[in-house]
């Protein structure tokens, strides 16, 4: 009876030991693992200019050593490691929280960051008139800017006349146009502008229609519009924003099974550059179900001529199925030819994310049977360089030719002698369709047939291309 009841007890005792600590070879339990979460009282929502702070919690972490945050979009806020967000213009960012006992363990928060829509600014002074080699102090007022962030001035056409942040006005020439139109804006909220002032170019006191010395040329070629975005604003004046998926504008998908929904808010500037940013948006609810976001902008019936020296300054990112374009149509106003491709396309620079030494050049049209048809030709960059480089893209483009360039490195010419257009027959003569206003259109596409519908990785967005400024020249 007593060896049993010692047996009795020995198993007892092992049973409890086992219960207790049989978790591990050590014969102790094992901890909970660590984990990040975002807290319930994180924000989620900021105005332009103002800071919150992120708040996570990290579980089971002895240690208490906490966490360290970044965001995926700097031009949309900037984050401190410490978790301070503040708001610098209208989108998302998605903020990380990082353990910082293992960095392994994240977790994240997507915040929207708005503009204060109750900001209001007014030109002031409101002069007329300018002459040639003058400058004028121009005056503004704003009123529900609790950020004190100030105003910001612009002009449409910076080859007529430039504008400083302090609003001193400076005409260079008089231009076709023989006038500009002048903006002031919010600086923490770009979209609060004031009505347009229009201001009449007068010859200089000596009768000079410019200032020579500071109008660009090249060659024969003479500046007659610039927008080098120097106010950190899109000039409404010269670009038209174009929002969605392509239905707006009669198009499904924009005509090439693209996977991208534009919207004003991925259209972005800093450092007096324009940034077009690609961007992966699971969350949004008002993409039509795309789950890409980006920018496309164009200048119809705003900034369109006929012939000229067309030029941009622009970098590219690397990343599959990225599509970034700097291309050409023509107004569709009073235009005889028909629809696309009747009417013609100039692509003055596209470029394949993943192929980073190569652009293309090409332009669109009917041919002769009605069917469509390209003429095209890619330039490979010197050892070196690639498409995320700012790089010169051009054409030069006059009744009946067409050149293209990069860096000023002639690499494709169509002309009567040189692989020339044909068009679909009772629709004119060469060189139609080219010979009629043509705009600018700027955008990158995501996904899409012009690279077998590739689609970027998670870790290539967001992506930027970067635009340095837009310049028309005529002889």
């Amino acid at each position: 009876m007593k060896k049993s009841s010692f047996y009795l007890t020995l198993c007892v005792l092992s049973a409890i030991s086992c219960l207790t600590g049989c978790n591990n070879s050590n014969g102790k339990s094992e901890d909970a693992p660590l984990k990040v979460r975002i807290s319930e009282t994180c924000p989620k929502l900021v105005q332009c200019g103002n800071t919150i702070n992120l708040q996570a919690d990290v579980l089971n972490d002895k240690s208490n050593k906490g966490v360290t945050w970044t965001g995926d979009d700097n031009l949309v806020a900037t984050i401190s490691d410490d978790g301070k967000l503040t708001g610098l213009s209208q989108g998302t960012v998605k903020a990380t929280a990082k353990s910082i006992t293992d960095p392994t363990q994240t977790a994240e928060v997507v915040v929207n960051v708005n503009y204060n829509t109750l900001i209001s600014v007014e030109i002031t002074t409101k002069p007329s008139s300018i002459k040639v080699g003058e400058t004028i102090k121009l005056s503004a007022s704003i009123n529900g800017d609790p950020t004190n962030s100030g105003i910001g001035w612009m002009v449409n056409n910076e080859a007529l006349a430039t504008i400083d942040q302090e609003g001193n006005l400076t005409a260079i020439q008089m231009g076709l146009e023989g006038k500009i139109i002048v903006n002031a804006f919010s600086k923490i909220n770009p979209s609060a502008t004031s009505s347009n002032l229009t201001i009449e170019i007068k010859p200089s006191s000596n009768g000079e229609e410019a200032i020579e010395d500071l109008v660009e040329k090249v060659g024969d070629y003479r500046l007659i519009f610039k927008d080098d975005f120097s106010s950190n604003n899109l000039n409404k004046n010269n670009w038209e924003v174009m929002i969605g998926d392509g239905k707006k504008y009669g198009v499904t998908d924009w005509g090439n099974d693209e996977k991208q929904f534009y919207r004003e808010d991925n259209i972005k500037f800093k450092d007096q550059e324009m940034y077009i940013v690609a961007k992966k948006e699971t969350e949004r609810n008002d993409t039509r179900g795309k789950t890409y976001t980006s920018g496309r902008i164009r200048s119809e019936n705003l900034v369109s001529y006929t012939y000229g020296r067309i030029e941009a300054r622009i970098a590219c990112p690397f990343g599959d199925g990225l599509w970034p374009a700097f291309w050409m149509l023509p107004d569709s106003k009073d235009n005889p030819y028909g629809g696309w491709p009747n009417s013609g396309e100039i692509d003055i620079m596209e470029v394949r994310g993943r192929q980073h030494y190569s652009m293309f050049g090409t332009i669109h049209i009917s041919d002769e049977y009605g069917i469509h048809d390209t003429r095209a030709s890619d330039y490979l960059f010197p050892e070196g360089q690639d498409i995320s480089n700012y790089h010169k893209y051009a054409v030069e483009w006059e009744e009946g030719s067409i050149k293209w360039f990069c860096d000023d490195v002639l690499y494709l010419t169509i002309d009567k002698d040189h692989n020339p257009w044909t068009l679909k027959e009772g629709t004119g003569v060469f060189p139609s369709p080219f010979d009629k206003k043509f705009h600018i259109l700027i955008n990158m596409a995501v996904g899409g047939n012009f690279d077998g519908n590739r689609l970027p990785l998670d870790k290539e967005l967001p992506a930027y291309m970067k635009i340095d400024y837009v310049k028309w020249f005529k002889k």
